[in-house]
């Protein structure tokens, strides 16, 4: 019987198709529940498969009898309820749903400390860790790189705790440096440049391990400049490992069919340029002067490459994606090479976007537009009516979700 109420949630976890109908289910969950847990009706893998769910769920198909404030509510109860579970359950959890559980909570933005405190904990454990794969230790201290973390400090110290188990290189251990491939990686140098622990010996142990051969032949357009922000991240713009990483990319972009992936992929060329903008305004950045800036030939020479393809993702990229690219973009350092034209017409464009209904857009999307954009304001004219855009927008939007509930 306890079998059959088993695969009863997980048909009905897999068949969710929105954040309401979840809600629904969980709700049931929660009224069929016995004893003190309120959703102990969810077993492990149940947990584990609805905060997998839960972070790649649209808001459609909605519960016709719901409105959009009950539903709201109904989705963050359901969260809640989903985390409190997961909690309990640390201690069932296997390395990989622990990941997901720390994967989860940072998406979903929350601040629970002490969930990613006893997340770390847990994988720490000797018989724990020895059986994580470099992709969910990756994924990990990358979820812990988006973490909301108020206490600096801490969170350095549960990077450093899960650093310190691999830099052990105890053979027992699934993790092995020379195990990561690129996207592995990619993602724990970013979490450790999200976490201020750019210091961490493991940097250096990583990106030593990007320019091996079996590495670099892995790697596309997309996957080099994650793997390159990731670098700047760290504060590591100009080391030698991202010398060769951009000569890859050069030569990917040379080639034949080498601009194929960025043809169809929008967000990750706007990426490329934003990051290349990165390298080559950090020599300025860390203070070593003009002899450094020759290293910046590569990238610049990247930006111009791309930089038609630039021009036509404009009209078709999403406004968040294009504030980033003019954040990117209007430095002195580096405008000579893409010109102020092309942040002109960015930001032209993101206006027309942010201009026009709804006005309930998210409050917090746009508050970090706003930080992302505000050094730029005095760099350029139309960065700065831009900046004045977003500011006008953000004030009507909180107006609007307090009128009407805002959107989930």
């Amino acid at each position: 019987d306890d079998q059959g109420h088993s695969d009863e949630w997980r048909q009905r976890l897999l068949g969710v198709r929105s954040k309401g109908e979840l809600s629904m289910v969980i709700a049931d969950a929660r009224h069929r529940s016995r004893g003190r847990d309120p959703l102990s009706a969810l077993m492990v893998s149940h947990v584990t498969l609805a905060l997998n769910k839960m972070t790649k769920l649209p808001q459609h198909p909605q519960p016709k009898h719901r409105s959009p404030q009950q539903l709201k509510r109904d989705f963050f109860e359901a969260v809640n309820g989903l985390f409190d579970r997961a909690h309990a359950l640390l201690l069932h959890l296997n390395s990989r749903g622990l990941a997901t559980v720390a994967h989860a909570a940072a998406t979903m933005k929350r601040n629970d400390t002490a969930l990613y405190e006893s997340v770390v904990a847990r994988v720490c454990e000797p018989s724990m860790f020895c059986n994580l794969t470099t992709q969910g230790f990756s994924n990990l201290v990358w979820s812990l790189g988006k973490a909301r973390v108020e206490n600096a400090t801490v969170l350095r110290s549960m990077v450093s705790s899960l650093t310190g188990m691999v830099l052990k290189d105890d053979p027992q251990n699934e993790i092995q440096v020379s195990r990561f491939n690129v996207m592995d990686i990619s993602n724990t140098l970013t979490g450790l440049g999200s976490t201020s622990s750019a210091h961490d010996p493991l940097v250096d142990r990583l990106l030593k391990r990007s320019v091996e051969p079996e590495v670099l032949k892995e790697l596309n357009e997309v996957i080099a400049t994650q793997l390159i922000a990731g670098c700047v991240l760290c504060g590591r713009a100009h080391e030698e490992a991202v010398d060769t990483i951009l000569h890859h990319l050069k030569d990917k972009l040379s080639a034949e069919d080498g601009h194929l992936v960025f043809t169809t992929d929008k967000r990750a060329l706007i990426q490329c340029a934003s990051t290349m903008a990165s390298v080559m305004a950090a020599p300025t950045r860390r203070g070593k002067g003009k002899a450094v800036n020759k290293r910046a030939e590569l990238p610049k020479s990247i930006l111009s490459d791309i930089r038609e393809r630039v021009d036509a993702a404009i009209e078709a990229v999403a406004p968040y994606m294009l504030v980033e690219l003019i954040a990117g973009l209007a430095r002195p350092d580096v405008k000579e090479v893409l010109e102020p034209e092309l942040v002109v017409k960015a930001a032209l464009r993101t206006k027309e976007m942010f201009s026009a209904p709804p006005h309930n857009r998210r409050t917090q999307d746009l508050e970090r537009a706003i930080a992302t954009l505000a050094p730029t304001a005095d760099m350029h004219e139309e960065c700065a009516s831009l900046h004045a855009v977003l500011v006008a927008v953000h004030a009507k939007s909180v107006a609007a979700n307090q009128a009407r509930g805002s959107g989930w």
